[in-house]
């Protein structure tokens, strides 16, 4: 018989193939002998040999074309994912081309627009920056202070914000308010240079006119607004208390008169002298005893020259007293007393 073992068992491999080459009626109307020719037996193995190789084929060649169609679909996908960043790419560079190189500070139109009115100056040294503001006016911003004002001011007002310290210098346009919000206060001038200051101690902001006259005003209540014209002068505003007290304007000390003495020969040039001090002089170049009553004579003082030599102690006396709204009585030849009244001179 051409089958041998081998091609039994290589026909149990394919078991199930053979079960389709004949359908049920075929196998159960097969009828068993005990022995089949040579010739018949050999068309049988040939014929079932040829028949698993068709299946087999077919088999491959589905599971080919099954694999086929998955490749496919991959690459297919691949395609399509490829066509779809290549075409949102080509939609999107135009836009990416013509877009700002600084992005926007706010998404919110609303904020947007305020930054594009607003302008925001930060002194970051150590030393004091002048800031010109857009209506010329200027400040001399302090360190680790912050101005922030609009770029162009409105036509009614001129507002700027403050924090720190800085010095205002307002051109006046009697048109256009101006005012510095800092600290809880709002003060405003026409025209004028004061200094505010809210980084002096922690909660109090204070102000202080210069030159001209200025309005504050406490942001928060319902307070009467403080009128300062007075240079020196200003306010102190306590924002933890909410309290405000008056800075009383300095009290300027009268300049100090320039004084000098010295001799040219027998003259004495004095410039200024207090008077008691020019009784002593006197009272040593003549010879005399005089007396100065009245507690106002020792603030008035004399200038001029005095000649012994050439000038009676009489004659010192009369010009003495006659400037000063002075006279002078004579008790005898050497003594003489001095006094503040309205008496003639003797």
């Amino acid at each position: 018989m051409k089958a041998s073992k081998r091609d039994f068992w290589k026909f149990r491999q394919y078991q199930q193939l053979i079960k389709k080459l004949f359908s049920n009626e075929e196998w159960e109307s097969f009828k068993e002998v005990k022995e089949i020719p040579q010739e018949t037996s050999d068309r049988m193995y040939d014929f079932i040999a040829g028949k698993i190789k068709g299946l087999k084929q077919k088999e491959e060649d589905r599971d080919n074309f099954r694999l086929k169609v998955l490749y496919t679909g991959k690459y297919l996908a691949a395609a399509c994912v490829t066509i779809f960043i290549g075409l949102s790419l080509w939609f999107v560079s135009p836009k990416v081309k013509n877009a700002p190189t600084q992005m926007p500070v706010s998404s919110n139109p609303q904020t947007a627009k305020l930054e594009t009115i607003w302008k925001e100056f930060r002194n970051t040294g150590t030393q004091n920056r002048l800031v010109q503001l857009p209506d010329s006016s200027v400040a001399d911003l302090s360190p680790n202070s912050t101005l922030r004002y609009e770029r162009s001011f409105q036509k009614k007002f001129r507002d700027v914000f403050l924090t720190g310290k800085a010095h205002f210098n307002v051109r006046k346009d009697p048109n256009r308010p101006f005012s510095v919000h800092a600290g809880g206060l709002k003060t405003t001038a026409l025209g004028t240079t004061f200094t505010i200051n809210t980084a002096a101690s922690n909660h109090r902001t204070s102000v202080v006119l210069h030159t001209g006259k200025i309005v504050v005003r406490v942001n928060v209540g319902a307070s009467k607004p403080v009128y300062i014209s007075k240079p020196g002068a200003g306010l102190l505003f306590d924002q933890a208390l909410q309290t405000a007290e008056l800075i009383k304007a300095p009290v300027k000390s009268k300049p100090v008169a320039e004084t000098s003495f010295h001799r040219v020969g027998t003259a004495m040039i004095m410039k200024n002298i207090p008077l008691p001090k020019v009784i002593a002089l006197l009272n040593e170049a003549y010879h005399v005893n005089i007396t100065a009553i009245g507690k106002d004579t020792d603030h008035i003082t004399y200038t001029g020259t005095v000649d012994p030599s050439k000038e009676e102690i009489g004659q010192v006396l009369n010009v003495i007293c006659l400037i000063n709204s002075l006279s002078y009585i004579q008790n005898s030849e050497q003594e003489f007393i001095i006094q503040k009244s309205n008496k003639q001179t003797q």
